[in-house]
């Protein structure tokens, strides 16, 4: 996530090695590209194919089938919720991140979705031990048995940053800032099947 690979006290190899894995790819145009999809019961996507996605198969061959299996699974309705929750979770992060003064470099957006339809019947129907989304500050120390914590359907986390940076007094991160409004946009484009087939 964001367009920029590479430290911000990186030497100049590492920048024009970080520059030369970043030619071809989405980063540079969207910042951000797919490293990883798995679904149940199916390979892994490779990741060298996923990094040689442009901007229309970013979408059609990558996200696309990503959400495919909330509808095949468990319904149309289901995939539109937990493109609905994402939304929703990455635009919070990304506010965050726009109140902050820090640099991330090499972060990611795990994504993660349950394919139970009887898990969101039972959300549907009120009960309180799944929820839409889990939040990474519920305290497991202070569940019971009796009132556990709930599940979630999906969650969404910020994860392996290579590098970040505290710097007060000179803003948010535009760069990363970019890829996560990029990425807002292409769900909002999903959700509205406004994306070119």
């Amino acid at each position: 996530m964001g367009k920029q690979m590479y430290d911000l006290d990186a030497p100049p190899e590492k920048v024009a090695t970080m520059l030369a894995k970043m030619k071809g790819r989405t980063i540079i145009h969207v910042g951000f590209s797919i490293s990883g999809i798995c679904r149940p019961g199916e390979p892994r996507y490779d990741r060298n194919w996923l990094h040689k996605l442009d901007l229309k198969t970013i979408v059609t061959e990558g996200l696309v089938p990503y959400f495919e299996m909330a509808e095949t699974r468990v319904g149309p309705e289901y995939r539109r919720f937990v493109i609905e929750q994402f939304v929703c979770e990455v635009e919070k992060y990304r506010n965050a991140i726009a109140k902050s003064e820090s640099r991330m470099f090499c972060g990611s957006l795990l994504l993660v979705y349950d394919v139970s339809k009887s898990r969101y019947e039972r959300y549907l129907a009120g009960d309180k031990r799944v929820c839409s989304v889990g939040r990474p500050d519920a305290d497991p120390a202070t569940s019971s048995p009796d009132d556990p914590l709930p599940s979630p359907l999906l969650n969404m986390r910020a994860i392996d940053f290579g590098h970040g940076h505290w710097l007060p007094g000179e803003g948010p991160d535009e760069q990363y800032l970019f890829g996560l409004d990029n990425f807002i946009r292409i769900l909002r484009e999903i959700l509205n099947e406004e994306y070119e087939h």
